[in-house]
C-alpha cells in the first residue's frame, strides 16, 4: 500500500484483508490495517504498490503511532507489479489551455543531472501545460545567513531544456523559503502574453518569526510573515481565432503538516487566497499547488467557501483522490481548485501517475520513468472561454 520512503520504510497490510490501498477519504476506517516495515539491512526500496510478498517474519512493535514489523529474513515476491507505461496528458488544443501543479522535492544545482532530465520529461507528460505551478523549485543562488549556506538556481537549466523539447516557457517566482527553494509559475510564450504578476504575503500571530530574515515584508510586533513561500498570481490573455481569453493562475506551496503551528498558519493563507480570489469577481481563476491539506480540510474549506472556489478531485471517485502516500495512506496534497466561471469551462482533470506509488531511491535511475519526485503532478483541461477580453489584472501586492 505504499512504496520505500526516503527512511527505508514501507507499508503493507494482509492480503486476506482485500484492501490493495488506503485512501485517506474514502477507507480511512481502516486505518488499523497498516504494518510498516523497517530494517536498514534488508533490501525493502525496490517495492511499489501492488506487489505481493511472502516471508514477513520479526518482532511487532508500535512507534510513531504505527506497528512496524523489524523484518529478520529476506523477503520474497509473490507477485511483482508489472510498470505500467507511463502516463500523458494530451497538449492543448487551439481552443483549449490547460493547467497544473507538480512538487518537484527540493530541486535545486546539487541535484543529480538526472533529475533534470526527468523532470523535463514529466513535465512533457503533462502535455506542457499553458500553466504551470512549480513547487520546490530553486530560482536563484540565495544565501541565508543564519543558515551560512548557498544552493544554486536550476530554473534556467530547466527552461533550457524545455525549449528544447519544442516547449517554451518563461516564469515568474516567489521568495525562496529557509531551504532555498520556492514557488515558480511558468506560462506557455507560444500561447500566453503576460499581462501582469505579483505575489501575496500577509503578517499573523501564527506566521513565522525565520521569514523575517529573508522577506522583506514589514509585519506589527508580535506578528510575522504569513506565507514562507508567497504565492504568486500570474495574469495571462490566451488567444484563438480572434478571441482574447484573460486566465489568472496562481500558484501555491502552503506550510507544511510538519511542525508546530502549521494548521493555524494553512488555514490563514487560505484564508488570504481566498479573500484575493474572492475581490476579483466572476473571473475565470485557477488555484494550483501543493495546499499540504486534504480535500476535506479547514483550509481547502475555507477556499471553497469564502473563495467560491471547486475542488477538480471531486471529479474523481474517493479512491482515485490522492497524489502523495505517507506511511501507507494515499492522501491528496497537490490540487487544482476552480472558480465557477472557470469550473463551466472544465473539461478534464488527472493526477498523472508517475511518482507516488514508487520507492524513492528511483529518482536517479534514468532508465526508469518514474519517481522524480514524491508528489504526483496534476493537470487539468479547459475550453478557452469565448468572448471579448476581460481586464481584470490582480492588484500588485509586495512583489519580490
Amino acid at each position: 500500500i505504499g512504496p520505500s520512503n526516503a527512511f527505508g520504510e514501507f507499508y503493507f497490510v494482509r492480503a486476506d484483508t482485500g484492501v490493495d490501498r488506503l485512501v485517506l477519504q474514502d477507507n480511512a476506517h481502516l486505518d488499523g490495517y497498516r504494518i510498516g516495515m523497517d530494517d536498514g539491512i534488508m533490501m525493502l526500496d525496490e517495492y511499489v504498490v501492488g506487489d505481493v510478498l511472502s516471508g514477513v517474519y520479526g518482532p511487532l512493535h508500535y512507534s510513531f503511532d504505527n506497528w512496524k514489523v523489524e523484518q529478520m529474513t529476506p523477503l520474497d515476491v509473490v507477485t511483482a507489479t508489472v510498470l505500467p507505461t507511463p502516463p500523458q496528458f494530451a497538449p492543448a488544443a487551439a481552443a483549449e489551455f490547460t493547467t497544473g501543479a507538480f512538487n518537484v522535492l527540493n530541486f535545486d544545482g546539487a541535484d543529480n543531472p538526472v533529475k533534470l532530465d526527468k523532470i523535463v520529461d514529466a513535465i512533457g507528460a503533462m502535455g506542457a501545460p499553458t500553466f504551470l505551478s512549480l513547487e520546490e523549485i530553486t530560482v536563484v543562488d540565495t544565501y541565508h545567513y543564519f543558515d551560512n549556506y548557498t544552493v544554486t538556481g536550476v530554473i534556467t537549466d530547466l527552461i533550457t531544456a524545455l525549449a528544447v523539447d519544442g516547449h517554451n516557457y518563461d516564469y515568474v517566482y516567489s521568495h525562496a523559503d529557509a531551504g532555498g527553494h520556492g514557488v515558480a509559475v511558468l506560462y506557455d510564450t507560444d500561447r500566453v502574453t503576460l499581462d501582469g504578476w505579483s505575489t501575496l504575503q500577509g503578517c499573523s500571530p501564527d506566521g513565522s518569526s525565520s521569514t523575517t530574515n529573508y522577506d522583506p515584508i514589514t509585519c506589527p510586533p508580535g506578528e510575522y510573515p504569513l506565507s514562507s513561500r508567497r504565492p504568486v498570481v500570474v495574469t495571462g490573455t490566451v488567444s484563438y481565432d480572434g478571441i482574447d481569453s484573460q486566465i489568472v493562475f496562481i500558484g501555491n506551496h502552503f506550510k507544511s503538516k510538519s511542525g508546530d503551528g502549521g494548521n493555524a498558519r494553512r488555514l490563514g493563507q487560505a484564508e488570504m487566497v481566498a479573500d484575493f480570489v474572492n475581490g476579483l469577481g466572476d473571473v475565470h481563476v485557477v488555484v494550483a499547488g501543493d495546499l499540504n491539506d486534504f480535500v476535506d480540510s479547514p483550509p481547502l474549506a475555507e477556499l471553497y467557501a469564502t473563495g467560491g472556489l471547486t475542488n477538480t478531485f471531486f471529479t474523481l471517485p474517493a479512491h482515485e483522490r490522492y497524489s502523495y502516500i505517507f506511511n501507507g495512506m494515499s492522501q491528496v496534497l497537490d490540487h487544482i481548485l476552480v472558480s465557477d466561471a472557470a469550473n463551466a469551462d472544465l473539461l478534464e482533470f488527472t493526477p498523472l501517475r508517475m511518482n507516488a506509488d514508487y520507492p524513492a531511491n528511483w529518482e536517479v535511475d534514468e532508465m526508469i520513468p518514474f519517481s522524480v519526485s514524491d508528489h504526483d503532478p496534476v493537470v487539468a483541461r479547459f475550453s478557452l472561454p469565448a468572448g471579448p477580453k476581460m481586464l481584470y489584472l490582480p492588484i500588485i501586492m509586495n512583489t519580490p
